[in-house]
């Protein structure tokens, strides 16, 4: 068995569908002038997707797809603003909070239940992402 649960491949695949026809609305938007407008769409569709995909599809938090959610909020924070950055942030926490309550309590029940080692795989992948930002983030950075 893989990473991926088989039976999750046609929702995945119709969620990437969705997601598809929501960005060319975000890009039409934009195109008209209306960032803001395109820009909150298309951070709502983002963050409603990978909510689904984790409490729908997949039952549990313990899926790669949960990084996303940590990539989420510093883009909310580079597109809006850092209040609503912070704000996401708690959104986004709370989200994992709950989805992990309704497993742990059994109501939602894992489609794929994965190993210790996926889970260790995917903090210290986490660990490197942002490992790899703070080096890349200090070398570009201008000294005057």
């Amino acid at each position: 068995m893989g990473l991926l649960d088989q039976n999750a491949v046609a929702p995945i695949v119709i969620i990437n569908s969705i997601g598809v026809i929501i960005n060319l609305l975000a890009m039409w938007l934009m195109r008209r002038g209306q960032v803001q407008s395109a820009t909150i769409i298309l951070l709502t569709t983002i963050y409603l997707l990978i909510t689904y995909l984790n409490a729908i599809v997949f039952q549990s938090i313990h899926t790669f797809n949960v990084i996303a959610y940590f990539v989420l909020i510093p883009l909310v924070g580079l597109l809006l603003s850092r209040r609503s950055m912070n704000i996401f942030a708690i959104l986004c926490i709370g989200t994992i909070s709950i989805i992990f309550y309704f497993e742990w309590s059994g109501v939602l029940i894992p489609s794929y239940v994965r190993s210790a080692f996926d889970n260790v795989v995917l903090l210290f992948f986490a660990i490197g992402l942002i490992l790899l930002r703070d080096n890349n983030y200090r070398t570009n950075t201008i000294v005057c």
